[in-house]
């Protein structure tokens, strides 16, 4: 049984660059055992599939083999409005979290430039809970 993603299509390169190797050799072999690892759908179709033909292959597929039939779901207007409330306070939060860092970022700024402009060496140090850059120690 599968289980993680389905691929329609599969940049080893791109997978690759989301992992951190040991070793330039660790990567080479990780890059030789994606062919064995993982298989992308349109990599065994000669016409690209798309996701619709996808969606009524695996129903299709799950009925024949489980012997049941599929029904769609549909939410009612109280489960919808739970989802919308859910949405909209995730997408408040994900606002807040740009505002915080647009103000960190902010700070880091100003003392880069004030670093610039007095001509003195310090290191910087970012307070996450507070969302503030001080610095943290000086050259003179």
């Amino acid at each position: 049984m599968q289980h993680g993603a389905i691929l329609l299509d599969l940049d080893a390169e791109k997978l690759l660059s989301v992992f951190k190797f040991s070793s330039p050799e660790s990567e080479e072999a990780m890059r030789r055992k994606i062919p064995e690892k993982a298989v992308a759908i349109n990599s065994l179709r000669e016409r690209p599939a798309t996701i619709e033909e996808c969606v009524d292959a695996f129903k299709a597929g799950f009925e024949e083999a489980l012997s049941i039939h599929l029904h769609p779901y549909i939410l009612n207007e109280e489960q919808l409005a739970y989802v919308k409330s859910i949405e909209e306070k995730k997408v408040r939060q994900r606002c807040m979290e740009f505002s915080e860092l647009r103000s960190l970022l902010a700070h880091f700024a100003f003392w880069v430039r004030l670093k610039s402009l007095l001509q003195v060496d310090f290191q910087l140090e970012i307070i996450p809970a507070q969302n503030f850059v001080i610095p943290k120690s000086f050259n003179i």
